[in-house]
């Protein structure tokens, strides 16, 4: 996309030594210029690559009258970027822009609330969005984990799986769209209850989409000893679910197996709950048993169960890649849940979260069910994909969703939240602006103090030594139409403290809280 221009269509002359530099105009000519230079890369691209690139254009004449006011001390009251000293910028009474004053630099003469739907109607028009593929797509994009138990017992099962590993492949290729896949082995651990040369776990193969890797992998496995009868299934299950899992995509995790986690295990200490809530964490990993002997036990059961896998009970090693290809079909089959994210609030805040990624193929999504601190509980079920809900607790975990489509199928999904007593993740003790979000802790004059967290009258705004502004009277000019989009109602901003000589047309009101006078901070 282009950008704005960021000032207004009129005149803003300062002057220096009898020499005279209309700003605003060459600030507009600045942007003008960088707009052919991002129109020239746009078609140098295409050039190379046809149709890689939709530049939209249009930005400069869609924000026309819309821009920010030149004289630093006047407000563009139609305005859809945030001028200096501001943030959050929304129509309000009247249709007015209203802002909450910020001195986070950052936020200056960048895209307000309004600018931004501006900017998604202009992506609207083009029909990008409507052409761009569904978070997770209607492909069915996907991950796998085989996590495979390596001890003696299990030579048989293994042989199957290398004889079987392209087949599989393409079963699932046939389905999906893009499909990595990993490989992990668990055996027990040496020092209870597994042998001298066993291990509790062990990446073989990270994620790759050659399958021929994968085929490599699984033929260099070797069989461990293994001991006692229950394995280290959970620190399998936690090596494969620590790898890189894609966002936007369906995940998923295969453990072959025929024997009994040890819960909780000994030396990690691990527990189904604590591998349930990983997986959750993941964005959520579905785990799937196929279990060859006695591997679905209470606790491997309850853990598949929670995280929506299916236990296969296999008759004999011949079942065990229909069962791997029936997994990932489940999983496909099922609707898609998106939770969009990470939140930060600051706590006694509501908070809006917005499931609108989700996606059903071949069916409709009925009902969204709202897990708001991540315990497994679901506090509330709506038919829309959006809910708010206040938090009054401070919270660090994740928050998820289940929805479940016109089939009955249900999936879910989660993101991270933080709750927090200033509304960003900084700690207290190396906060510099502990009773303020402000995540980026910027501080433009380094005295240690956050700058949104600065007195009134600290900043001040003022020319440098030498320089007036030539005072001219703006001709009124129509204002432009304001926005006809609802009414969110902002901070207040601080009432007015200075005034100028100069007349403002309609569409601009005085600046409240900027002094014309000072240097960049005062003392």
């Amino acid at each position: 996309m282009s950008y704005p221009l960021l000032a207004t269509d009129q005149p803003f002359i300062l002057e220096k030594d009898g020499v005279s530099y209309d700003a605003a105009t060459a600030v507009r000519a600045l942007g003008i210029k960088a707009l052919e230079q991002q129109q020239d890369l746009a078609d140098r691209l295409n050039e190379k690559w046809d149709g890689r690139v939709q530049y939209i254009d249009d930005l400069p004449e869609a924000f026309a009258g819309h821009e920010p006011e030149p004289r630093f001390w006047f407000a563009n009251r139609y305005r859809w970027l945030n001028e200096m000293a501001e943030t959050n910028g929304d129509v309000g009474i009247l249709g007015i822009t209203e802002a909450a004053t910020s001195f986070t630099m950052t936020n200056f003469w960048h895209p307000n609330r309004i600018g931004h739907r501006e900017y998604a109607k202009l992506v609207q028009v083009t029909g990008v969005s409507a052409n761009a593929p569904l978070i997770g797509g209607n492909s069915a994009d996907i991950d796998v984990v085989f996590t495979i138990d390596t001890t003696g017992s299990m030579s048989d099962d293994i042989a199957a799986v290398r004889a079987n590993v392209h087949s599989i492949a393409a079963a699932v290729q046939e389905r999906a769209g893009t499909v990595r896949y990993a490989l992990v082995t668990y055996q027990d651990h040496p020092s209870d209850g597994g042998g001298p040369d066993d291990y509790p776990s062990r990446v073989d193969l990270d994620f790759t989409s050659d399958v021929a890797a994968l085929q490599a992998a699984v033929d260099a496995i070797e069989l461990g000893y293994g001991g006692d009868d229950a394995e280290s299934v959970y620190s399998g299950i936690d090596a494969g679910l620590s790898l890189a899992w894609r966002p936007g995509v369906r995940k998923t995790m295969l453990v072959l197996g025929d024997a009994p986690p040890k819960d909780p295990e000994p030396v990690t200490g691990f527990t189904w709950q604590d591998m349930a809530d990983r997986a959750f964490a993941v964005d959520p990993v579905q785990i799937y048993l196929v279990d060859t002997s006695s591997a679905a036990d209470a606790s491997m059961t309850s853990l598949v169960d929670e995280t929506g896998g299916i236990v296969f009970r296999v008759g004999g090693s011949e079942d065990i890649a229909d069962s791997f290809v029936e997994a990932v079909s489940d999983v496909l089959d099922k609707p898609f849940a998106w939770l969009q994210g990470p939140y930060v609030a600051k706590v006694g805040t509501e908070v809006t979260l917005d499931a609108r990624g989700s996606h059903a193929i071949g069916a409709q999504i009925v009902s969204y069910e709202w897990d708001f601190d991540g315990d497994g509980t679901y506090e509330t079920t709506t038919t829309e994909p959006m809910t708010t809900h206040r938090y009054d607790e401070l919270i660090t975990g994740f928050v998820g969703v289940r929805v479940t489509d016109s089939n009955g199928e249900h999936s879910l999904g989660s993101t991270r939240l933080a709750i927090t007593r200033d509304g960003d993740e900084i700690p207290d003790e190396f906060d510099n602006c502990p009773d303020v979000a402000n995540p980026d802790q910027q501080d433009a004059d380094g005295d240690g103090v956050g700058d949104e967290c600065q007195e009134p009258g600290h900043f001040s705004v003022g020319l440098a030594e030498g320089v007036t502004i030539v005072e001219e009277t703006p001709t009124p000019t129509e204002s432009p139409s304001p926005s006809p989009e609802p009414s969110v109602t902002p901070s207040a901003s601080p009432s007015a403290s200075a005034s100028a000589s100069a007349t403002p047309p309609p569409s601009v009101k005085p600046r409240p809280g900027l002094p014309s006078t000072g240097v960049v901070a005062a003392a």
